[in-house]
């Protein structure tokens, strides 16, 4: 069961899973959002990742989570490269609207902005505890960004995503450096 292999916390609901098979390093990849309306409490929600330890799906996996408040993450979606495997969800507000919304969301839609999260590559494949990770910020001004799945070697992590304001023009985003060495940068290509 996804809930079990993730890890996903009892009450937490889970939605929105993604697999991959990434052929450069022959393992598996995989992602699930979840989240709890806590009626009484803080509101939490997460975004799993988990990594095949052999090129056995069936087999045993190295699971991650990173944790959020008040917010959760939407149609998750992961790419990888040769040394980075990157993840980028939309995030709304899980009690609004109708009701009020966290601080820096939008009002009338709940929609709190994009945001990618890089990891690196070689400490999820040898299970770290604690991968090298690189958070950007959340972003108003993108929606539905997605990483490419590299079919054959580079270093370069490259996303694709449309122009808020000119919804037929395709933007794409290169990532290079990895999060170990402290050279992670975003450029538009």
């Amino acid at each position: 069961e996804l809930d079990g292999l993730f890890d996903v916390p009892a009450g937490f609901h889970f939605f929105d899973p993604k697999v991959l098979y990434d052929a450069l390093s022959g393992r598996w990849f995989a992602s699930l959002g979840s989240a709890v309306d806590n009626p009484t409490g803080t509101d939490e929600a997460r975004l799993h990742v988990a990594v095949s330890q052999t090129g056995d799906a069936t087999g045993a996996w190295g699971v991650y989570s990173i944790p959020y408040e008040h917010i959760f993450p939407d149609f998750p979606a992961i790419g990888v490269s040769d040394d980075k495997v990157t993840f980028s969800a939309n995030f709304f507000d899980i009690d609004g609207p109708p009701g009020p919304v966290t601080l820096g969301c939008v009002p009338v839609a709940g929609y709190c902005g994009e945001q990618t999260i890089v990891l690196q590559k070689s400490d999820v494949l040898a299970g770290a505890p604690s991968p090298g990770t690189v958070f950007f910020p959340l972003r108003l001004n993108r929606f539905t960004v997605r990483p490419a799945h590299s079919l054959s070697s580079t270093s370069d992590q490259y996303l694709a995503t449309f122009d808020t304001f000119f919804i037929d023009v395709l933007k794409v985003i290169k990532i290079s450096g990895t999060p170990n060495e402290g050279n992670v940068e975003e450029s538009r290509v």
